[in-house]
């Protein structure tokens, strides 16, 4: 899954550049031992009310850097981009 790669770089500060579609908001259940990502809409498994706002404080916090993009410049299928580093 998507976002479970771009949350696991975010976890090992691998993430340089974030681009996010402006209003975009996931919840999700997280387990981060394993960094295992579900996306559900199920209020009783939801373990965080908005992944992409625990990406973004993961890549700030490792010296990455996060760009809001308008929808009409983001790509139709894809919420988020990410740039990596090593």
């Amino acid at each position: 899954n998507e976002l479970k790669a771009i949350y696991g770089a975010a976890v090992e500060g691998r993430v340089s550049d974030l681009f996010i579609r402006k209003g975009y908001v996931q919840p999700a259940q997280v387990n981060h031992e394993t960094l295992d990502v579900i996306l559900t809409t199920d209020d009783s498994q939801i373990t965080t009310d908005d992944l992409v706002a625990d990406i973004i404080d993961l890549t700030q916090q490792n010296g990455g850097n996060a760009h809001f993009i308008g929808a009409d410049h983001f790509p139709e299928d894809h919420n988020l981009l990410v740039i990596t580093r090593y």
